[in-house]
């Protein structure tokens, strides 16, 4: 097994552009914005992907050190995805993903 890691960091009202985030637009494949769904990911081109991982512990990290470059920017750091979490959601194959407002208006981290 691996992992494939991802990491949008735009504004939020951008995510209310649905059309562009839905595989079947025509939009998809070149749009900046999240899918709405995480597995939706793989269907983006492969340039979208940060890292590819083969053990758990490698994307943990990567996790980990993405939120703690924007923590200091984050309305609700709190609400940072647990590394405990992602291991064990990880390690038995469910996706993990985050989001959370920053200060700098409408931006939203995501990763």
């Amino acid at each position: 097994m691996h992992w494939h890691a991802y990491q949008w960091i735009g504004a939020g009202e951008d995510r209310g552009k649905e059309a562009e985030r839905r595989p079947g637009s025509p939009d998809f494949a070149t749009s900046a914005l999240p899918p709405m769904r995480t597995g939706d990911w793989l269907v983006k081109p492969a340039s979208r992907m940060a890292a590819t991982f083969a053990e758990v512990e490698g994307a943990v990290e990567w996790l980990a050190a993405e939120y703690g470059e924007v923590r200091g920017t984050l309305l609700l750091p709190e609400r940072i995805l647990p590394e405990d979490y992602a291991r064990d959601a990880l390690s038995h194959g469910v996706d993990c993903s985050g989001a959370n407002g920053s200060r700098a208006a409408g931006s939203s981290p995501s990763a």
